[in-house]
């Protein structure tokens, strides 16, 4: 077989400047029009996150209260937008101890508006409590039975050890307006939903 005579050598084929421009100002252009869905999402994950941390905390309060045996605390300190979850008492009751007592003309409720002041600070193990801060969001207010609206300061939720605390409503709201409401009812189901007003 004889090679033939007219045959070329192949010639690559490299981008030109224009073409690798294009691309760019393509790639460009989608990047400026997709990056304010991108930061929404960011801002909106993180309102998602809160929310989740929140219902968490209420499950693992209800959790340890009817695995231990003992009451539990979910504090809401309002001002740092933060989540505390440790036992009631510094250690647990006896068993036949009875229920404290409200004063005179005031019925037995499960959560304070204020610190716990008649309670011992509690001795824990470092695995029994816990404490998250969240990141971007604050809490807006916290609603407890009828005791109105708490806007600053702590708010404590009393969890008893049957599973059960006083319904509360906790609205969270990230630097955008966003906001999410949580209802928790008496049985301790939380139930979450968007509450842009």
């Amino acid at each position: 077989m004889q090679p033939i005579a007219n045959e070329t050598p192949c010639r690559r084929r490299a981008f030109t400047l224009v073409e690798v421009l294009t691309v760019l100002a393509i790639m460009g252009i989608l990047t400026l029009v997709s990056m304010p869905y991108l930061v929404k999402s960011i801002r909106g994950n993180r309102l998602r996150v809160a929310t989740g941390t929140l219902v968490q905390a209420g499950r693992y309060a209800r959790s340890m209260a009817l695995l231990g045996e003992q009451e539990m605390k979910l504090t809401f300190d309002i001002d740092q937008a933060a989540l505390l979850v440790t036992p009631r008492y510094a250690g647990a009751p006896p068993a036949n101890s009875p229920e404290p007592t409200a004063p005179a003309g005031e019925s037995d409720r499960d959560a304070t508006p204020s610190a716990d002041t008649n309670d011992a600070p509690p001795r824990l193990s470092p695995g029994l409590s816990i404490n998250r801060t969240l990141d971007a969001v604050r809490i807006d207010y916290v609603e407890v039975g009828h005791q109105g609206r708490e806007t600053t300061g702590t708010v404590t939720i009393i969890y008893r050890s049957n599973g059960r605390c006083t319904p509360y409503v906790v609205r969270l709201i990230d630097e955008t307006g966003g906001a999410t409401l949580t209802r928790v009812d008496a049985l301790s189901t939380p139930n979450s939903e968007r509450d842009d007003r």
